[in-house]
């Protein structure tokens, strides 16, 4: 393996540019440690040359080098220099070409979801295994200093024993996410490309699903252009935006809600609404037997707030009371700028480009270290099984386990989605 592993980044979009952002942080973070740099962006790949043109223009204005501009995975693979490959298409290609890299021996790095289906997400696992490659999903919600924290306070027991999780999103009326794939069923759709980072959330902080009961709406079937998104992360999709329609066709559901049982020992309901008009809402709160834990939106950059039967109701810093041994690893540390963060950025911008160059600094170390990364081809099927386990369920109307999905025995609902594909 070369000292520097050289990255070839598949699809120039919006999601392109937020990974480029994460690779400039990462390379500043290393070079501030006395560090050698770990990645090298190559190449950028794009049918559209005008994108792929621009989205290298701006790694060369980040990065201080220009990636060869490519057409398509394909010509980038017969250059035959890139080790590893970096997936941001569409989700309905995640499959197709996420093989392909592995079955070219390449270590792959792939947007969330993995697959629109599980078949899918098995075969990408049972190739990345075969060929013995490194496969890290990008789930970013796991790794903020807010969840990170959570996560130790329940392993130390200040919350008592774990009882039950509240997870609610309530946003999105009839507009355009971003892209109008999102909506269509053939990508999975939003449920799917939303849902997943709840559901590895919700394991990551409270452990494994036993089973889920749930059901699924389809509020808005036609989506319209935005006059100005309110999505976070919209400023990385500007320049894309004129290529909007007014209004664009949705097949896909966009309300779910669930109940949640954690093999008996604790449960929890969650909803994912992305049709909701009116007050936008985001909260994750989590019970135990001691007290509870509200935590704040995703990438809001607010801090958590702790209260406990005692009496004490604790934020930021002052829950760091309780836990006060709790730190960072040292990559991370240095990324947020301090060993023990109770917060992210308020900037979604720097949020988001930090917690990218966190799973960029994974996905590095797990190749030089012949290791797994945090969040392995198998970690993003089991996001995937949870979030479909509910549309299952819906579909069944029977409470369905995770297990049953995740090993493909139950598939009724993503038989609709392989329909919608073909």
């Amino acid at each position: 393996m070369s000292a520097v592993i050289e990255l070839a980044l598949i699809g120039c979009g919006g999601m392109a540019r937020r990974h480029i952002a994460g690779l400039a942080v990462l390379q500043q973070t290393l070079q501030g440690l006395g560090r050698a740099p770990a990645i090298s962006l190559s190449a950028v790949a794009d049918p559209d040359r005008g994108r792929a043109e621009s989205v290298a223009d701006e790694a060369q204005a980040l990065l201080g080098t220009r990636p060869v501009v490519h057409r398509d995975l394909d010509e980038a693979l017969r250059a035959d220099r890139y080790e590893a490959i970096d997936i941001n298409t569409s989700s309905q290609w995640h499959e197709e070409l996420g093989l392909a890299a592995l079955e070219a021996g390449r270590h792959l790095f792939m947007e969330k979801p993995l697959a629109t289906t599980i078949a899918g997400a098995t075969a990408l696992v049972n190739s990345a295994a075969r060929r013995a490659r490194v496969l890290a999903v990008a789930e970013n919600v796991r790794r903020e200093p807010v969840n990170r924290l959570a996560r130790h306070l329940l392993e130390q027991g200040v919350l008592g024993e774990p009882r039950f999780i509240s997870d609610e999103t309530y946003t999105g009326a009839d507009l355009i996410q971003l892209t109008p794939w999102r909506h269509r069923l053939s990508s999975g759709g939003l449920l799917l490309d939303v849902g997943v980072h709840n559901a590895d959330t919700i394991e990551y902080l409270f452990g494994p699903l036993a089973a889920v009961a749930g059901m699924l709406r389809l509020d808005e079937p036609v989506r319209r252009r935005p006059a100005r998104s309110h999505v976070r992360s919209a400023a990385f999709y500007e320049t894309f935006a004129a290529d909007l329609p007014e209004a664009a066709p949705a097949d896909a559901h966009d309300v779910l809600t669930a109940l949640l049982d954690f093999q008996g020992t604790a449960a929890g309901q969650w909803t994912n609404h992305q049709a909701a008009h009116g007050a936008a809402v985001a909260r994750r709160t989590l019970y135990g037997s001691l007290g509870s834990l509200s935590l704040p939106a995703d990438r809001s950059g607010d801090e958590a707030t702790l209260s406990l039967d005692d009496g004490r109701v604790l934020t930021g810093a002052e829950i760091l009371q309780t836990v006060p041994a709790w730190r960072l690893d040292d990559l991370e540390a240095a990324i947020w700028g301090a060993p023990a963060p109770t917060s992210s950025d308020r900037d979604f911008a720097v949020t988001d480009r930090n917690l990218l160059a966190i799973e960029f600094g994974d996905f590095t170390a797990a190749i030089a270290d012949g290791r797994r990364p945090e969040v392995d081809a198998a970690g993003g099927r089991r996001a995937m099984a949870v979030t479909l386990a509910v549309a299952e369920a819906a579909t069944a109307r029977r409470w369905v386990t995770i297990d049953e999905v995740e090993d493909g025995t139950v598939h009724r609902y993503q038989d609709t989605i392989v329909a919608e594909e073909e």
